[in-house]
C-alpha cells in the first residue's frame, strides 16, 4: 500500500475546501461515430531506456535498433476487470488501495515451422524484472497508448514529451507461465498473463507513427 497514495486521498476526502474542484469536461456528443475496442500486441521496453521526446518517430527507430524496444506476437491481449481494496480512513470515509490490473494475452495460431517462439516467451519469463510493459489500441490512425500518468500529461502536452527519472511503462509480474496450448483446430497458440499493481487509473494517449514503428 502507498502511503502517499492513502494520505493525498485522505487529504482530498477530509477537505473543507467544498467546491474548490472543478467537474471534468463531458466528452459525449451525440454522433454516429464509436470507438473501438482492442489490443493486438504488447510491448516491452527495457527498465532503463531514455527518453529525449516519446512523440519523435525517429527515437523510436533508434531505441528499437539499440534493442531496447519490442513488440509481441500478434494475438489477443484481453485486460480483465481490476481488483481493489478499500481501506477505512478518518472521516468516516475510504480510500481504494491496492489496485491490480490482470491482462491476458493469447496470440494467434503460430506459423508452421517457427522455431524461436519459445525462445521469445522463455526470455520473457525469465526476465520480466528487466522490461516495462505498454500496449495500444488495434486501430490503425488512433493507437492509444497505455502509460504511466505523468507521461500521459507529457504527451498531452506535446513535444518534446519526457519525464525525467519515471518510465513510461508499467513493471508488471507474470502471473501465468507462458505455455504452449491447441488453438482453433487443434492449431498452437501461446498463452500468458500479466499482474500490474499501479495506484489508480490506467488511461492511454496518443502516439502518432509509433505502433506501426514498432509493430511494422
Amino acid at each position: 500500500m502507498n502511503p502517499l497514495f492513502l494520505m493525498a486521498n485522505a487529504l482530498a476526502l477530509c477537505s473543507t475546501a467544498c467546491g474548490s474542484t472543478a467537474l471534468p469536461t463531458n466528452y459525449f456528443n451525440c454522433v454516429n461515430v464509436t470507438r473501438k475496442f482492442g489490443y493486438k500486441y504488447f510491448v516491452l521496453m527495457s527498465c532503463d531506456i531514455v527518453w529525449l521526446d516519446i512523440l519523435d518517430t525517429a527515437e523510436w527507430s533508434t531505441h528499437i535498433v539499440a534493442g531496447d524496444i519490442i513488440c509481441s506476437p500478434p494475438g489477443m491481449l484481453t485486460p480483465v476487470a481490476p481488483d481493489q481494496t478499500l481501506v477505512d480512513i478518518d472521516c468516516d470515509s475510504k480510500v481504494t488501495t491496492d489496485i491490480t490490473y490482470t491482462l491476458d494475452f493469447v496470440t494467434y495460431q503460430s506459423v508452421a515451422g517457427a522455431v524461436t517462439d519459445c525462445d521469445f516467451f522463455q526470455a520473457l519469463f525469465n526476465n520480466a524484472s528487466a522490461y516495462r510493459l505498454l500496449w495500444f489500441d488495434c486501430i490503425p490512425g488512433d493507437e492509444r497508448w497505455a502509460v504511466q500518468d505523468d507521461w500521459k500529461t507529457a504527451i498531452a502536452a506535446g513535444a518534446p514529451a519526457t519525464v525525467s527519472g519515471t518510465h513510461p511503462g508499467f513493471g508488471f509480474s507474470i502471473t501465468q507461465i507462458p505455455f504452449w496450448q491447441a488453438g482453433d483446430g487443434d492449431r498452437g497458440q501461446w498463452v500468458t498473463q500479466f499482474q500490474i499493481e499501479h495506484d489508480g487509473m490506467i488511461c492511454n494517449e496518443l502516439i502518432p507513427g509509433a505502433a506501426a514503428i514498432v509493430c511494422a
